[in-house]
């Protein structure tokens, strides 16, 4: 696991909240686990993850967003999306590919 995602996996550890969870994992019919962080506290956790000058190359993008698509709790998912828009405007036709991983993979 890249030093980047170790961070922005501790910081929702920090922050995870099991009452919260139980509540999350029920509403999406124990299908996924979670760390019990509401949204706008998770998009405050990633924002600065979400810089500019932070953002992982986009030759890195790929691993990346398998590595956070593979982790159970549904937060990491959902910062993966966030992630992957950053670079909508750097999309070639390839990256078709890791976005029918992600569909195809924990749909939901």
């Amino acid at each position: 696991m890249t030093p980047y995602i170790e961070s922005l996996i501790s910081e929702f550890e920090n922050q995870a909240n099991l009452e919260i969870a139980v509540g999350q994992k029920k509403y999406m019919k124990d299908k996924f686990e979670f760390y019990g962080i509401s949204s706008p506290l998770r998009k405050t956790l990633q924002k600065p993850f979400l810089l500019k000058e932070q953002l992982p190359l986009k030759e890195d993008l790929e691993e990346l967003i398998k590595t956070l698509w593979q982790k159970p709790q549904r937060e990491v998912q959902y910062f993966a999306q966030e992630l992957l828009n950053k670079y909508t405007r750097q999309f070639e036709k390839e990256d078709y590919l890791l976005f029918e991983y992600m569909i195809t993979n924990k749909s939901w």
